[in-house]
């Protein structure tokens, strides 16, 4: 009886050893951004403080922050001295192979070089036994005469090239009418050939990259590959270069391509987490109206709800429609998308409003985690059912919101944020901090800044466009402007909860913020 009792004393203390042992080894991810701007830096960093994890991310000044060119030694040198302390690794190869998205679109770098990038990274893996989640974009297709982001000759020939683009594929897959085929002798003949052979030799080259990156996930060096299409039309060089890589990516179930860039790094770095935790999300999708499952978004390609799948898919989670992890609410109307920037602060409640009001309340009711992807305008919020949800004090409980650029750059951070809440958010010294930044950061930039605050701002300072830089002399009063007005709207629909104390513009333009909170108590 006495030995038993001390096997059983023996058992005991393994198991509690084993217990703190598991709860306090330390996960270490680590994270290569696209870029430093905060979508794709500080806002990983926030997802991350939900986790227990710890995150090993470059120094900002390795990263690309809106430059035509970066020098990426720095961060290779980085990456080789850290790889070996990673439990996982979330990488953007257009960081590594050219510097980051914008190098990505206006790069002169030799083959040799990209192919030495491109083996250096074989060869990283090759010695590495650390699961690997990575992505590549598809050069976006011109569409306008604008050169931020872009070679200067985009000022003049960019949206001859977006035309170019349109009618080369649709000759491709032999469509074009005898019309269109005109046009695009035309449109050859009247772009020099020095711009033309420029643009066309660059996406060849980074395509040419994307399909050796597919031979390393055949060879098991790369754990899953997100192949994003960067502001994608029906018709263009992108999807003529898709349709040159599909034959690998669908011989196989560990890579996909869908539509966005941006919110790629979030939801991969959210694939790993749940990975590490041996943790499938279950996802319940809930439309406002079923038909905008159907509905194309401006700048993509493939109807909505195959977006959400295959942003479902990528995340390591499956849909369900019983006991679900997290109910994703999904706003957008039959008729589909329009330019937030065109709505006037005065849109009437419509029935499409009221019925998703009704999915959030219903699905919080249950203590349901629940998230809300607001797609029915690009480039920011839907105002009316904003303030709808705001008036009823149904958006601090939500789980995740996201309302920014493109549908599926606000499906992907969406589906991070709300899968990693559902996780944690039940767990003992859950980081309700670090939630609630990551939610007000969407619920201030998505809808308070770009939905109003930012028209007022370049027409009070007279910039032309979110991507135009902004004047030293103007960028002190331009942050305290803005600052202001969060502040004022927060206190109107979250009154005494949160107070912006900075705001930057990390690019020195009107495109993004960095935005700093104070929570004066709890929701």
């Amino acid at each position: 009886m006495r030995l038993s009792r001390k096997i059983v004393l023996f058992i005991a203390v393994i198991i509690i050893a084993a217990t703190y042992y598991i709860l306090n080894t330390e996960t270490t991810i680590l994270y290569v951004p696209l870029d430093n701007r905060p979508v794709n830096y500080d806002y990983v960093a926030e997802l991350n403080n939900l986790t227990n994890f710890n995150l090993l991310i470059p120094p900002r000044e390795y990263l690309n922050s809106g430059e035509l060119s970066t020098d990426t030694e720095a961060l290779w040198q980085w990456l080789l001295e850290n790889a070996n302390k990673a439990d996982a690794m979330v990488l953007s190869l257009d960081t590594l192979y050219f510097g980051g998205l914008v190098p990505s679109r206006a790069h002169h770098i030799p083959p040799e070089q990209l192919n030495q990038n491109q083996n250096r990274l074989e060869t990283l893996l090759k010695r590495s036994k650390t699961p690997v989640y990575a992505f590549s974009t598809i050069m976006r297709s011109a569409v306008g005469n604008e050169s931020a982001g872009h070679p200067p000759y985009f000022s003049e020939y960019g949206a001859k090239l977006g035309r170019l683009s349109t009618l080369a594929d649709k000759e491709a897959l032999g469509t074009a009418t005898p019309q269109e085929k005109q046009d695009r002798a035309r449109l050859e003949a009247e772009i020099p050939a020095p711009v033309l052979k420029d643009y066309l030799q660059r996406r060849l080259l980074n395509n040419d990259l994307i399909s050796k990156t597919l031979t390393m996930v055949n060879q098991d060096l790369i754990t899953y590959y997100i192949i994003a299409r960067d502001d994608s039309s029906e018709f263009s060089y992108s999807k003529l270069e898709l349709r040159s890589l599909e034959p690998q990516i669908n011989n196989q179930d560990r890579a996909d391509t869908y539509p966005g860039a941006d919110q790629i790094g979030a939801l991969l770095f959210a694939r790993a987490v749940h990975d590490i935790n041996r943790h499938t999300p279950n996802i319940q999708i809930i439309y406002g109206t079923p038909k905008a499952q159907q509905v194309i978004p401006h700048y993509e390609d493939i109807p909505l709800g195959e977006t959400i799948s295959k942003h479902i898919q990528s995340l390591g989670g499956t849909h369900t429609e019983d006991n679900p992890d997290l109910a994703l609410i999904v706003n957008m109307p039959a008729t589909g998308t329009r330019e937030a920037v065109t709505q006037t602060g005065t849109e009437p409640i419509t029935s499409l409003h009221r019925n998703l009001l009704q999915n959030i309340q219903n699905s919080l009711n249950t203590n349901q985690a629940t998230a809300l992807v607001d797609v029915a305008y690009t480039n920011g919020a839907d105002d009316a059912l904003m303030r709808l949800l705001a008036e009823n004090n149904t958006l601090l409980p939500l789980a995740a919101y996201s309302g920014w650029n493109t549908a599926g750059n606000s499906i992907g951070t969406a589906l991070a944020h709300g899968s990693l809440y559902s996780y944690y958010h039940k767990r003992r010294n859950f980081h309700q901090s670090a939630h609630l930044t990551a939610l007000l950061t969407r619920i201030s930039e998505d809808w308070l800044y770009q939905t109003g605050i930012r028209s007022t701002i370049l027409s009070e300072y007279d910039i032309k466009h979110g991507g135009s830089p902004v004047s030293e002399e103007a960028l002190l009063p331009v942050t305290e402007d803005i600052q202001e007005k969060l502040n004022k709207y927060l206190e109107i629909h979250f009154p005494g909860f949160v107070n912006v104390t900075q705001v930057k513009l990390p690019w020195n333009r009107l495109f993004e913020l960095t935005i700093t909170f104070e929570f004066a108590r709890n929701p």
